[in-house]
């Protein structure tokens, strides 16, 4: 049996039929998805303004950076509407669900990820550790080679523990349970990289921030504060992390190994064998090729993406609610068949 999300449940079609044959129900169900959207987009926005610092909130700031957050996977998507596409797409429904997931991530990103700091700061604190035992920060200048170079070493950094951290999803059966959905995407593209949820949010800065914080100073990249050249370039490397997560048939050949691509984190979304835990890294395969987990992938090789046997989700609100229920039944399942708890194939 293939994915199961690739052929929608006979109930499912019945449903979708008795709806199409109901009057206005494709309006009704248009209105719904528009006012959701407007309700995610106003989350987001207040979100951002309310995290600012008091002299910083201003109704302009706070736009510019909504627009920095959500810009780049809507570019990435229009790029992969105007090219040839690595794999199949979504269609404009699914699309549209994806970006709400989107707005939905990011908006509780904010006050989850300030609440993850604050627990976390008051444990390093009870702790006795000390913020940024290494200085890393350039003191170069603001020049174009500075803010290159600062951006590659707290990336670099950054990617080694962002790497133990993805492979301890994968793992372990409980953070499988909770990293699973961000794999179930049969339609891996721009918008399958944002597509987590508030427990992602609140995990990586346990796994990834505090640690960088405690042993680490970086320079500070803010696109906004750096004029309009440097913040142009910052601006641009920020976005560049988002194309390992995209539908186009980016390849790197001899130099994959270099920086990935979206064909060599597709590997990782791959439900294969071949590619099972491999190419856990975010920007640099090199912790991959140190730590034994590195698949080169062929010329052209773009397999399809998902988790086997299991159905994709359906809803904003699912995406919130999909840990809890997947531990739910994995703890219910520790009585019975335990078939759907193990990671992908």
């Amino acid at each position: 049996m293939g994915l199961s999300d690739r052929q929608p449940a006979e109930s499912e079609s019945i449903a979708l039929d008795s709806q199409r044959g109901q009057p206005g129900a494709g309006a009704g169900r248009a209105i719904w998805n528009v006012s959701v959207t407007i309700v995610l987009m106003g989350l987001l926005f207040a979100a951002i303004l309310l995290h600012l610092a008091p002299s910083r909130q201003t109704i302009g700031l706070a736009i510019s950076y909504t627009l920095l957050s959500i810009g780049p996977p809507l570019t990435l998507s229009l790029i992969e509407h105007l090219t040839r596409p690595a794999g199949p797409r979504k269609s404009r429904k699914k699309w549209f669900l994806h970006f709400q997931i989107m707005l939905a991530n990011y908006a509780s990103g904010i006050p989850f990820g300030i609440l993850a700091a604050y627990l976390a700061s008051q444990l390093v604190t009870f702790l006795g550790l000390k913020l940024g035992l290494i200085d890393l920060r350039l003191d170069s200048g603001k020049g174009v080679a500075a803010i290159v170079g600062a951006f590659l070493v707290s990336t670099l950094i950054g990617d080694f523990f962002f790497y133990w951290y993805h492979r301890s999803l994968h793992k372990s059966t409980i953070l499988w349970q909770h990293h699973k959905m961000h794999h179930l995407d049969p339609e891996f593209d721009a918008m399958t990289g944002p597509r987590q949820n508030w427990l992602e949010n609140f995990f990586s800065v346990f796994f990834i921030s505090v640690p960088m914080a405690v042993l680490f100073k970086f320079n500070t990249l803010d696109p906004l504060h750096a004029g309009l050249l440097n913040g142009a370039i910052i601006g641009f490397l920020q976005s560049v992390v988002f194309i390992n997560h995209s539908n186009l048939r980016l390849q790197f050949g001899k130099a994959s190994p270099c920086f990935i691509s979206s064909q060599t984190h597709r590997i990782h979304h791959s439900y294969l064998p071949q590619h099972r835990d491999k190419n856990f890294v975010a920007f640099f395969p090199i912790w991959d090729i140190l730590f034994g987990t590195y698949y080169h992938p062929a010329p052209d090789e773009f397999p399809l993406t998902g988790v086997e046997d299991e159905r994709d989700i359906q809803s904003v609100w699912e995406v919130q609610i999909f840990a809890l229920r997947e531990w739910w039944k994995m703890f219910r399942a520790r009585h019975g068949n335990k078939s759907n708890l193990v990671r992908p194939n």
